[in-house]
């Protein structure tokens, strides 16, 4: 388990490199919609994965968590997914929706790939599955699959619509 102190110190970077993020990108008022679109659509889809699987569990020494999850992680997504995003487009700009969900849900599993077994190992969170280095493939996979459904969905349902996002990319 994670030490109580080193945990604060964790969830106080995780805070600092969100605040630096969410500053930066404060004139881009979509951006902003978006990012608590994919933070609440990760919370609820998070949730209900473990609710019905079981599959893994967090740490006991997260703070502010919504009923299985800590807060942060599902913040800590959105940047994650919206920045996998920027790439896509910076890479291929006037991408077809299909492709640039595609590539952001390449971008956002080879990102679990790395940090998957390193949060493993930090015992930030652990599996109940066997799998590579302790995760499941599933583990990698389902948050490159719910990337690329985040992102398909937001292009999709532009302007007023965007909310049917979150329950869709939780069903996806």
């Amino acid at each position: 388990s994670v030490a109580p102190i080193a945990m604060i110190h964790l969830e106080v970077a995780c805070v600092a490199i969100l605040g630096s993020y969410f500053v930066a990108h404060r004139r881009d008022p979509g951006l902003l919609r978006d990012a608590a679109l994919v933070a609440l659509a990760s919370l609820l889809g998070e949730d209900s994965v473990i609710r019905a699987y079981g599959f893994y569990a967090y740490a006991p020494g997260w703070h502010l968590r919504v009923d299985h999850v800590p807060l942060l992680v599902p913040t800590i997504w959105a940047p994650v997914v919206l920045s996998a995003r920027a790439v896509a487009r910076a890479m291929f700009p006037g991408v077809t929706a299909a492709r640039e969900a595609a590539l952001v849900g390449a971008l956002v599993t080879f990102d679990a790939f790395l940090i998957e077994p390193i949060a493993v190992r930090a015992d930030l969170w652990a599996w109940s599955e066997p799998g590579v280095f302790h995760v499941p493939v599933i583990g990698i996979l389902g948050w490159g699959f719910f990337a690329a459904a985040v992102t398909w969905l937001l292009r999709r349902f532009d302007g007023g619509p965007r909310w049917i996002a979150v329950p869709l990319s939780v069903l996806a």
